[in-house]
């Protein structure tokens, strides 16, 4: 299979120290967002990748919507399957979850399931902008991402 000029494989020297520097720039800005909690910003992320894998409308979310976007039959996730699948212990997703709740950047509902909230969408606003950030640095699209 022939390579893209844009495949890392065939230019490994300038795409790894971009990807990493941008990779290292988006991690800092997300842990001062999670209070230096990298596990809070994981569980955070998965409740959001499950959150939004079924949505109503493939244009949505948009990084101003996050949060607020409606969705249907959104695949559920709770404190056991968050554990299951990152790795961190079940006890200890528990509490941090609780952490979450208490934030307001997630809600349960009666099931034990989670969803993000309006608020963690405000209240990380920075974290998303500099993640808009690393998606076009690192983006084979270059700078023609959009941030609206």
């Amino acid at each position: 299979m022939p390579q893209s000029p844009q495949d890392p494989r065939t230019d490994f020297a300038q795409a790894f120290p971009a990807h990493v520097g941008a990779l290292v720039r988006l991690l800092t800005v997300l842990r001062r967002e999670f209070d230096g909690d990298l596990d809070l910003l994981l569980i955070c992320a998965i409740v959001g990748e499950r959150h939004f894998a079924r949505r109503i409308d493939p244009a949505t979310p948009t990084y101003k919507t996050l949060g607020a976007t409606p969705v249907t039959k959104t695949p559920s996730v709770n404190a056991y399957s968050i554990a299951q699948y990152s790795g961190i212990p079940r006890e200890t997703v528990r509490r941090k979850v609780s952490r979450l709740v208490d934030n307001g950047w997630l809600r349960v509902d009666g099931k034990g399931n989670f969803s993000p909230t309006a608020k963690a969408a405000e209240d990380l606003m920075h974290g998303t902008q500099e993640t808009v950030r690393f998606l076009k640095d690192v983006s084979p699209y270059g700078g023609s991402l959009s941030e609206t």
